[in-house]
Formats: structure tokens, sequence, C-alpha cells
């Protein structure tokens, strides 16, 4: 079964930049994001009268086919494949078990050179792979049978769910100030703030309290009236 993490709008930018990065350096064409499956997840560059769609399924069988020859002859290495073409050529490369970078770049570029800045955006990129896997574990998408036009958008997601702490509000005496709540849930820090939203999309909410009292924090972080616990948590 082919699976992939759930990514947000900040690891496409990740992607971007790592991509976008890599045209510049290596002066390639087009780099494309390719779940193993054939599925598009990501393109960068110059994709003029390309089908980057069929182009995305064409190199991911290419690559697979070749990694399974690698396995007939007993190489365990293989991690990528090139293309020497006479206007343009093409150099797959392997980001982790579930994608592969493809990099479309003019025939008149050592392959060396591309290979080169390449193996960094692997990197880059698999470490933020690395980074949407851990922030939610349990939640992988089922590429099976998924029409490949429409799998970008089944992707993206604006942000992360927040986490349900308890159901109940957690009631505190506070002194006047200005607090950052805790909008994700993933704080240990409860009900502030401490920086654990990176990566969610969530952002604190910010609350001045200006005399002193007793405040009810929403713990469940579904209230409509954030930061304050408003009764939601009885509906979840």
């Amino acid at each position: 079964m082919a699976e992939f993490p759930q990514l947000l709008e900040e690891d496409f930018q990740r992607f971007n930049e790592a991509m976008n990065d890599f045209l510049a350096k290596s002066e390639a064409s087009l780099a494309l994001i390719v779940e193993k499956a054939g599925y598009l997840i990501q393109q960068a560059g110059k994709a003029d009268g390309i089908d980057t769609t069929t182009l995305a399924t064409l190199a991911s069988n290419a690559y697979n086919a070749t990694e399974f020859m690698a396995g007939i002859i007993n190489e365990p290495g293989f991690t990528g494949m090139y293309q020497q073409g006479d206007s343009f050529s093409t150099l797959i490369l392997k980001i982790d078990e579930n994608a592969l970078l493809v990099a479309i770049f003019p025939a008149g570029l050592g392959v060396g050179a591309v290979k080169h800045y390449a193996t960094g955006t692997v990197q880059q990129i698999a470490g933020q792979l690395v980074t949407a896997q851990q922030r939610n574990p349990d939640v992988k998408i089922d590429l099976t049978d998924m029409d490949a036009t429409d799998v970008q958008g089944v992707f993206r997601k604006k942000q992360a769910e927040p986490v349900v702490c308890q159901k109940s509000p957690l009631v505190q005496q506070v002194e006047p100030g200005e607090y950052a709540w805790c909008a994700c849930g993933r704080s240990k820090s409860q009900p502030f703030c401490d920086g654990s939203h990176q990566g969610t999309g969530i952002e604190p909410t910010r609350v001045e309290i200006k005399e002193a009292g007793t405040v009810a924090w929403c713990m469940c972080k579904h209230s409509d009236s954030k930061p304050f616990c408003d009764g939601t948590h009885s509906k979840l």
C-alpha cells in the first residue's frame, strides 16, 4: 500500500525553497517531487508544454523497473538513474522509500554537477518529510487507486488539527499581563505556548488580562471564544 504523510502548506513552502535553490545552482530546467507509485507531489521550474503528471508517472515506472533490475543483479545500493538526451537529460534520485526527485536539465550540463546539487536537495526534502511524519504519525494518506490528477489537492492542508488536551477547562488565578495561549494543544506548558506549534500552521493566541482574577482557559482547543472556555468540550 502506497502511503504518504499529511503535508501542510509549510511543507510545500520548504519543498519550493529547496527545489528553487537547486534549480538556481544547477541550472536545471525542471524539478519534480514524485511519490514512488507515480503521483506528482510538487514541481518547480519551467514546465512549458510538458505534461508533468504523465512525466511523474513515467519517471516512477522507469525508476522502479531499474531498481528491480538492480535487485536481480544483487546491487543493493541503487539510489538513482540517469538518462542522456540530445536536448535534455533526466536524473532521478531516491528521496526515501516513498518519494523521488526528478530533475530535467539541458543535455549540455554535466550530470555530475547536477547530481551534486540534487543530493543536497534530496536531503532537505527527506528531512521535511520526516518532520511531516513526526507532526502526526498516525495520519497517512492511502494513494491506492487515487486519480493522479487530483492527488496534489489531497496532500495540501492549510494547518494541522489542534490536539484536545482535556475535555474540561483549566481554571487559574492570573495576574494582569499578556499571555500566549497554546492553540495547537501540543505545548508541554499548558495552557501556555512553548513553541511546539512550529510546523503545524497554528499560531498561539495572545490575550491581555487587565485585572487579576479567575480565568477558565479552553483546554479542548475548539472553543469559539478562544482562549477561554465556552463549553464546546462537552460536544466533543
